[in-house]
C-alpha cells in the first residue's frame, strides 16, 4: 500500500511537472522566494526566447512561491521566437546545472500561471524587463528606448 502510495504521488508530480505554465524561476533547495540570479541566468541564456520580468510575483497572483520570474515569448520576437508557455520540465532542466560542486544542493524551479485577470506579461512598476537581446523591452519581448 505505502508502495503504491509512494508511486502515484510521484507519477502526479511529474504529470505536473510536465504541464505548460505562462511564469518559471529559479529557486535555491528549500527557499520559500525565487532567485533573481539564477533566473537571469536562465533568461540571459535563452536566445531571446524568455523575458526577464522585474514584478515581484506574489501568492495572490498565484505565485507559490514569491519573487521575480521570466516567461515565454509568443511568436517570433527580435529574433527569439517560442511559443509562450514554459514547461516544468523545461524549466527544472534550466535552473539545475546553474550552481554544482560540494555544498550545493541543485537549483529547484517553480512555474505557475497567474490567476484570472493577471497579466503574465507584466513588467513590474518600474517596466523591468529584458531579454538576452535586449536590455529593455516590453512584457512582449519587444526592445524599447
Amino acid at each position: 500500500m505505502k508502495t503504491t502510495f509512494a508511486f502515484l504521488t510521484l507519477l502526479l508530480a511529474a504529470t505536473a511537472s510536465a504541464d505548460k505554465h505562462r511564469l518559471c524561476a529559479c529557486r535555491d533547495h528549500g527557499a520559500t522566494v525565487t532567485s533573481e540570479e539564477y533566473t537571469k541566468s536562465v533568461v540571459y541564456a535563452s536566445s531571446g526566447k524568455f523575458v526577464f520580468s522585474g514584478k515581484k510575483w506574489t501568492k495572490d497572483d498565484g505565485a507559490e512561491f514569491e519573487g521575480v520570474y521570466y516567461h515565454a515569448i509568443e511568436g517570433s520576437v527580435n529574433g527569439g521566437e517560442d511559443d509562450g508557455w514554459v514547461g516544468g520540465n523545461e524549466s527544472f532542466q534550466l535552473c539545475r546545472p546553474l550552481k554544482e560542486g560540494p555544498g550545493f544542493s541543485h537549483e529547484q524551479s517553480t512555474c505557475f500561471t497567474p490567476k484570472d485577470g493577471v497579466d503574465w506579461r507584466d513588467c513590474g512598476a518600474d517596466g523591468n524587463c529584458f531579454t538576452s537581446k535586449a536590455a529593455k523591452t516590453d512584457g512582449f519581448g519587444k526592445p524599447v528606448a
